[in-house]
């Protein structure tokens, strides 16, 4: 692991987990919550997958890439190997996001806040 998980990042208030239900980021089953993928780069730059590879010098894992800035300054990052055959059942894209209090999700969520319709619509074309 690169990052540190401090216990504040899983403290989620009821008012968040209701933001992000809502809006389709977020769904509970057996009370376990799951987190939809919002390509914050927020894992891959902190967790590495089975499959990810670090890079040593970007200190992320070396499959992330920008996909598309936002009007806001944020990026959506993609992940190049997790559709590949060999490689797709090992990746963690769609099952859930695994870091979904870090600094880097809540920063593209808080910066879309007002209108996070708009930003589930340009994850849904992508």
């Amino acid at each position: 692991m690169i990052g540190e998980i401090t216990p504040e990042l899983w403290s989620p208030s009821q008012a968040e987990l209701d933001l992000q239900a809502e809006h389709g980021l977020l769904s509970v089953r057996d009370e376990t919550l799951f987190f939809k993928c919002i390509r914050s780069g927020g894992c891959c730059k902190t967790n590495l997958c089975p499959v990810g590879e670090l890079d040593q010098t970007a200190q992320q894992c070396r499959f992330l890439h920008p996909h598309k800035n936002l009007d806001t300054g944020h990026t959506l990052y993609r992940c190049t190997i997790a559709h590949e055959q060999h490689t797709q059942a090992a990746c963690q894209i769609s099952k859930g996001c695994c870091m979904p209090w870090s600094q880097a999700r809540n920063d593209l969520l808080n910066a879309h806040k007002s209108d996070l319709a708009n930003l589930i619509a340009v994850l849904n074309i992508e």
